[in-house]
């Protein structure tokens, strides 16, 4: 049986074609990723298979049912990426920028369509988004997040002097963390390809981040 397949799926949101007649087939037992620039419909397919997402065309099927199958119950989506001190978080940043041309000769017109947009056009949580509204309310996809109290955290700018703080502890410490060494690591232990525990990893990452923290300014 196979665990997953995608049939000539197709998914538009407006005049933007997320997802275009995507055909794919995951046998049972099988491990398999996503690799794409932003934008190519990564996030959008595993919305579909969770059935977050409905596709405007097309079928997805999860160990042959279709739909809210209560199959999906037992798949692992949207995951904590930070526990700190048994308290969990998660980055939280703005998806589109908007802006008016300082050229532009219909200012007014564009103030109200920004105004419109980020105020009354629900796009972030029509697609089970966060709101851009501070008084919206949280999205169904993350009840989760509320049950268990997750603090969201916006990236800002590093203060002045600190510009570039992180790359230097990453090379310090020598862990890459925008290269896939040490996720490919995670893996391999996942699948039993090395003689290694989750936690013997972290363990392992967060004493080298440590060490270089301290020694690097």
């Amino acid at each position: 049986m196979n665990a997953l397949e995608i049939r000539d799926v197709t998914k538009q949101f407006g005049t933007v074609v997320a997802v275009n007649r995507l055909s794919l087939t995951v046998p049972e037992g099988s491990i398999y990723g996503f690799i794409g620039p932003n934008g190519s419909g990564k996030t959008t397919t595993i919305r579909m298979i969770m059935d977050i997402l409905r596709p405007d065309s097309g079928e997805v099927l999860v160990f042959n049912q279709h739909g809210r199958a209560s199959v999906r119950d037992d798949i692992g989506y949207l995951p904590f990426p930070v526990q700190a001190g048994g308290k969990f978080h998660s980055v939280i940043s703005g998806d589109y920028k908007n802006a008016i041309n300082i050229n532009s000769e219909h200012k007014a017109a564009a103030k109200a369509w920004i105004d419109w947009f980020a105020d009354e056009s629900n796009y972030a949580t029509d697609q089970g988004g966060v709101s851009v509204l501070l008084s919206g309310p949280a999205p169904s996809t993350l009840a989760d997040f509320k049950t268990y109290g997750v603090e969201y955290l916006e990236l800002v700018p590093a203060p002045a002097g600190k510009e570039g703080l992180v790359d230097r502890i990453d090379k310090a410490a020598e862990i890459g963390l925008w290269e896939p060494k040490y996720r490919q690591q995670l893996v391999d232990a996942a699948r039993g390809a090395r003689g290694e525990t989750k936690e013997a990893i972290f363990a392992d990452l967060n004493k080298r981040w440590a060490d270089a923290k301290a020694k690097t300014s």
